[in-house]
């Protein structure tokens, strides 16, 4: 289906629609350069720098530049021009909206600053990033080829710097929970999120024998972080992507499985498998370290919800998770469950959207099954990571985790409207 230039410039006031459709097709190429450079360097600099107050204003100034542009371009463009891109919009400007309400009613950002600083930001950044990502995809400029491109990118690049770090004897900065893990050659211990909101983009790689060594490795990789949610994600998201094939005969799924179990062995029999299961162990035991301390902050928040009636609609405001837990129990902490954390936070006006917003994924996911859409294995495996981390972890709270994820979700969506509507627009492969 060919637009004509009235559709392509929707939005956008001129006399000369040509010279409109140049413009803005420069400004999708801009964009798009600033959302492949944001997506790579964002995740890196979290895993290579974390914790330099330095690098923290760097990245808060580039974060601010970068959703100016986004800001600026979704005004301008009016991007959302399919069925799922106007509710993944709306979705989005409600989640906004009820966090700015709950600011207001409660009187601002509550908790520690160093925790709840520039939370709003932050949250809007990542919806920001996917409504962009659909955007692009619709005109056919973010492809499959350019998530793998970057996933491939990011994730190798973490793990060879994590395989220089033990080559060259790095120590990590500090231990986790009493577990010394594998740090990137500047000591900096790797965040296992972003290693598992990667494995999207590495399940649709073309090349078998790629595919499932970067998927092995990836495993592996998050195994030495001795995180159990990346590691419980990225298991999970393994397996749907063996299991559904993307486009595999059952000899290449064979081939994947036992690509996956050599890595997986030559892990254990390099480090040991008491050291692999520590964590695991204590899990098992029932400590409140084993459970890193959900098993307090859980009953704590819940409680919280269902006692104060009056916050019921608009929650308790930003930050407030942080100082109920440390008032219950003298350690203060995000509610680790993206559920928990935004009804405690923003009430049912922050439920409700959130609730469509995974029903909108759902809502892609088959979409892109029904109509037999090659895009159907990475809608699958994306929304896996989004649910299991909104449950065990949290996806919503740091650009350099979440922007990642939904920036494939979003890129999913246009996949399902372009397959809705019948258009033959390039998804790519690599």
């Amino acid at each position: 289906m060919v637009r004509s230039d009235q559709q392509y410039t929707r939005g956008i006031i001129t006399a000369e629609p040509r010279q409109a459709i140049s413009i803005s097709k420069g400004f999708d190429v801009a964009v798009f350069g600033v959302l492949v450079g944001y997506l790579c360097w964002c995740p890196l600099e979290d895993n290579f720098t974390r914790g330099s107050d330095v690098t923290i204003y760097v990245g808060l100034a580039v974060s601010a530049i970068v959703l100016m542009v986004f800001a600026v371009y979704l005004f301008i463009t009016r991007p959302c021009n399919g069925v799922l891109g106007h509710k993944l919009s709306w979705i989005s400007v409600w989640i906004l909206s009820a966090y700015a309400m709950t600011y207001f009613i409660n009187g601002g950002i509550k908790g520690p600053v160093e925790i709840t600083r520039f939370w709003i930001f932050r949250l809007a950044l990542i919806l920001l990033t996917g409504l962009v990502s659909y955007r692009l995809s619709r005109l056919g400029l973010l492809t499959l080829r350019t998530i793998a491109a970057c996933s491939v990118f990011m994730t190798g690049l973490l793990i060879a710097s994590m395989l220089a770090g033990v080559v060259l004897g790095i120590e990590p900065q500090a231990t986790y929970q009493g577990v010394n893990r594998v740090s990137t050659v500047t000591g900096v211990d790797v965040c296992g999120y972003s290693l598992a909101f990667a494995l999207p983009g590495l399940a649709v790689l073309k090349r078998h024998l790629l595919r499932y060594t970067m998927m092995g490795l990836t495993l592996v990789a998050i195994a030495v972080t001795y995180r159990r949610g990346p590691m419980l994600c990225a298991a999970i998201a393994a397996i749907l992507a063996i299991l559904l094939g993307y486009g595999d005969s059952l000899r290449a799924r064979i081939l994947g499985v036992a690509i996956v179990a050599i890595c997986i062995l030559v892990l254990i029999a390099t480090i040991g498998y008491q050291m692999l299961a520590t964590r695991w162990i204590e899990l098992y035991e029932g400590t409140s370290l084993g459970w890193s301390l959900r098993d307090k902050i859980y009953p704590t928040l819940a409680k919280g919800i269902l006692d104060d009636t009056d916050c019921w609609i608009f929650g308790h405001g930003i930050g407030s998770t942080v100082l109920a837990t440390d008032r219950s129990f003298g350690a203060g902490r995000f509610a680790h469950n993206d559920w928990l954390e935004i009804t405690y936070t923003a009430g049912l006006m922050g439920l409700l959207p959130f609730m469509l917003l995974n029903c909108l994924f759902l809502k892609v996911a088959w979409t892109l099954f029904h109509q037999r859409h090659k895009t159907f294995m990475i809608a699958a495996v994306a929304y896996e990571l989004f649910f299991v981390a909104n449950i065990i972890g949290g996806a919503m709270y740091y650009p350099a985790k979440g922007g990642l994820l939904f920036s494939i979700l979003g890129a999913v969506c246009a996949f399902a409207d372009n397959a809705k509507m019948g258009e033959h627009r390039p998804v790519g492969e690599f």
